[in-house]
């Protein structure tokens, strides 16, 4: 304001310096007072404008924390259902590479490891075995122990009608439980020596003889003795029903036979191979022996191949100094095993009897006698050697045109080596079952090839 200054009034009266006449009172002058009457900020200035901005940083701060606790969550979610798949994953059906396998060697005739077939197993190899017996197991009922009650009225107390055969120490029935399945229940009769006690431990080894690929075991139930309660003397073992023919049948029945072309033999061969792989491994020393006769290789609905009527485990005892192994079970003779040469010559026979089902599954028509068998395996050795389209010629008719030739022949070699005529130079069931994964893998590769073929073709 210009001016002058001398014409300028200024009042003092009524505020804090003014004389103590014209004093208002202290609470008036007091700073804290003042504050308290200031007014609020108002409009977009000052300390407004602090206020927005801490809003608006705290709104960022919610939303970027929201999301990354649901990324999170999310990935969390994600381990947990990936963790659930790869424990629930079946078996790879892509083959790897073996770092053992060598090229067919022609004039030898068959794929083998490049060392000896002898395998030393390690805790690793036994726990990836357990691990692969457990998948197999999940397609079997679960084990249950039965009462003798039970079984009386699945099998109509045990009638004649239900009597599928019999011998003088068991006897197999048919039968039908409570839920409407259909089993097998076979009487045992047991040496007086085993008390219902000492049966337990073998009875949970027997619970374990459950797989896709055997007419699994699926229940038991232990009879006492009526005089002596504490002696048992019949043991019923409830077995799965299979009821969809034999592998023969569908080799020679024509009805069959369209069912069951090359990739479906080589499946149902694998089948076998994985069932005999099992039994070998499940119990030291394994359960082998298993009259592996291809008309007690059964196929279900899904043309699934499953062993029957295979061998039981057996009891390692001593006597004499001589280590025995018996079945508590009054049906065989007790084996010595007191050397790794018997124990060795069991599991070479399973192989020699899945040889002759090899060749069986190749041709169509089964060997009725050694002559025979050896004129067979005479000319499918010259045909791998030196005339390829001969062995497509051998092959049964049913399955032309639908097999590679190299798959035919891989299966071919190994048939041949399984049926030499000494059992040590016989591969182990891991070769054989590595020969016809191979042997799966080519048909798959060649299947898909024909069919990029056709596709081509048609649009040609």
């Amino acid at each position: 304001m210009r001016g002058n200054s001398s014409a300028r009034t200024v009042l003092v009266a009524g505020n804090c310096f003014a004389d103590a006449k014209q004093q208002r009172a202290s609470s008036y002058c007091n700073p804290g007072a003042l504050a308290a009457v200031l007014p609020p900020p108002q409009g977009n200035g000052g300390g407004g404008q602090g206020t927005g901005k801490g809003r608006e940083i705290g709104m960022v701060l919610a939303i970027a924390g929201s999301v990354v606790g649901a990324a999170l969550l999310i990935a969390l979610a994600m381990v947990v259902v990936l963790r659930r798949a790869r424990r629930q994953r079946p078996e790879a059906t892509i083959l790897p590479k073996s770092p053992a396998a060598t090229p067919t060697n022609k004039a030898d005739g068959w794929k083998a490891p490049a060392k000896a077939t002898q395998k030393i197993i390690t805790t690793a190899d036994k726990r990836h075995a357990s691990q692969a017996a457990r998948v197999n197991t999940l397609e079997v009922p679960a084990y249950r122990v039965c009462t003798l009650e039970e079984l009386q009225e699945a099998t109509d107390n045990f009638s004649s009608s239900n009597l599928i055969k019999t011998s003088p120490l068991a006897q197999d029935y048919n039968g039908q439980l409570q839920d409407g399945s259909r089993v097998l229940v076979r009487c045992l009769r047991l040496k007086p020596k085993y008390s219902s006690q000492s049966l337990v431990q073998y009875m949970e080894i027997i619970s374990k003889l459950r797989h896709r690929h055997l007419v699994s075991i699926i229940g038991h139930c232990i009879v006492s003795d009526e005089e002596n309660p504490n002696i048992a003397s019949l043991v019923y073992l409830v077995s799965e029903c299979v009821t969809n023919g034999s592998l023969r049948s569908h080799l020679t029945e024509w009805r069959k036979r369209e069912m069951l072309k090359w990739p479906q033999r080589v499946c149902a061969a694998i089948g076998i191979a994985r069932g005999v792989q099992f039994l070998h491994n499940l119990t030291a020393p394994g359960i082998v022996q298993n009259n592996l006769n291809i008309e007690h290789i059964l196929l279900d609905k899904t043309l699934t191949s499953k062993i029957s009527n295979f061998s039981l485990p057996m009891i390692s005892t001593s006597k004499n100094g001589k280590i025995l192994s018996e079945t508590p079970f009054a049906v065989h003779e007790d084996n010595d095993i007191g050397s790794a040469q018997n124990a060795a010559q069991g599991d070479k026979e399973d192989i020699y009897q899945i040889g002759l089902i090899l060749l069986e599954v190749i041709t169509g028509k089964p060997t009725e006698s050694q002559r025979q068998l050896e004129s067979l395996k005479a000319q499918l050795s010259e045909a791998l050697t030196e005339d390829p389209d001969r062995l497509k010629d051998m092959a049964d008719p049913a399955i032309h045109g639908t097999f590679a030739v190299d798959s035919l022949s891989t299966v071919a070699e190994i048939a041949l080596k399984c049926t030499t005529g000494d059992p040590s130079d016989r591969p182990s069931i891991d070769d054989v079952l590595w020969n016809l994964q191979y042997s799966m893998q080519v048909q798959d590769g060649w299947a898909s090839s024909e069919s990029l073929g056709l596709s081509v073709k048609s649009q040609a």
